[in-house]
Parts: structure tokens; C-alpha cells; sequence
């Protein structure tokens, strides 16, 4: 996500964002999908962890390929009770409901045998953000300069 171990400024200000948006991750797109690919605007709490950012804002970002949050997964945040932002990054997408149950434990349909990156800042840590595990647990986290997966995700 980040060179240093940091996720002030949450995705908007991310090494990973700018590489996906314009940089490296992007020019690796053929041209005849680049071309196709829809710009959205995406709600996330860009301010960053903490308990300072316990009330933190969501703010939308104009993204050409983004990574999903926490809240598009599961059904429920599990922090939601003290960190409110975590149930306002969108909403959990029709292709996990009824599917992914589990906010904060394995889901058989996210278990893919590696570790990916999702959007959403770790709610009461400025050090990091959320990742799915490998066992499909998308509640799991860690400091933003460890390499992991991505799974791009664009709209046509």
C-alpha cells in the first residue's frame, strides 16, 4: 500500500492508488480494456485509523481501478459500534450476499490461498489497512508496507 508503515490519508493518498490509477499497475492494462474502463467515484475514510479518526468522514475518490472495502464485502462492520465510517465505505456488493457471512472469520468464497489488499484503513491503527486473508477472513490486517495481492476492480 505504502513504501513507510502509514495509512494517513487511507486510500486516497496511497502509493498503491496512485500506481493503479496512472502508474505502473495501470500501463500494464492492454489499451483495448483501458479504453473501456469507466471512471467511479468510491467512498472511503481518507483521513486514517485511530482512535483521533473514530468519527472520521468518508470521502469519494474518482478511480479508474480500485481495490474494494471492507463494507462492499461483508454484511456488517464488525467495528461499527465504535469506529461508525467503517459501515460507510458502500455497500456489501450482490455478488458476496448470502456468500460472505463472516465479517470478521473465514468465508469459504473468499479463500483463495494468498493474502490481498483491501481499501479500508485498519479502524483502530494509523499503521496499516485491511486485507483479506488467505483463509477468506476480510477483517484481518496489516501495516501497509508488507507486500501483498491485488485484485483490481474496475467498472465497464
Amino acid at each position: 500500500m505504502n513504501a513507510n508503515q502509514t495509512n494517513v490519508g487511507g486510500w486516497e493518498k496511497s502509493e498503491l492508488r496512485a500506481k493503479m490509477n496512472s502508474g505502473d499497475i495501470w500501463n500494464l492494462m492492454p489499451s483495448e480494456l483501458q479504453s473501456k474502463v469507466k471512471t467511479v467515484k468510491k467512498l472511503t475514510n481518507n483521513v486514517g485509523g485511530g482512535d483521533a479518526n473514530k468519527d472520521a468522514a468518508v470521502t469519494a475518490t474518482t478511480d479508474k481501478l480500485f481495490l474494494l472495502s471492507n463494507s462492499e464485502i461483508v454484511p456488517t462492520s464488525y467495528w461499527a459500534s465504535e469506529y461508525p465510517w467503517t459501515s460507510s465505505e458502500g455497500t456489501q456488493y450482490e455478488a458476496f450476499r448470502g456468500k460472505v457471512t463472516n465479517n470478521y472469520s473465514d468465508n469459504k468464497c473468499l479463500k483463495t490461498g494468498v493474502i490481498r489488499w483491501e481499501r479500508s484503513v485498519i479502524p483502530n491503527s494509523s499503521l496499516g489497512f485491511l486485507m483479506i486473508d488467505s483463509y477468506g477472513d476480510p477483517s484481518n490486517r496489516s501495516a501497509a508496507m508488507v507486500n501483498y495481492h491485488i485484485c483490481p476492480t474496475w467498472c465497464f
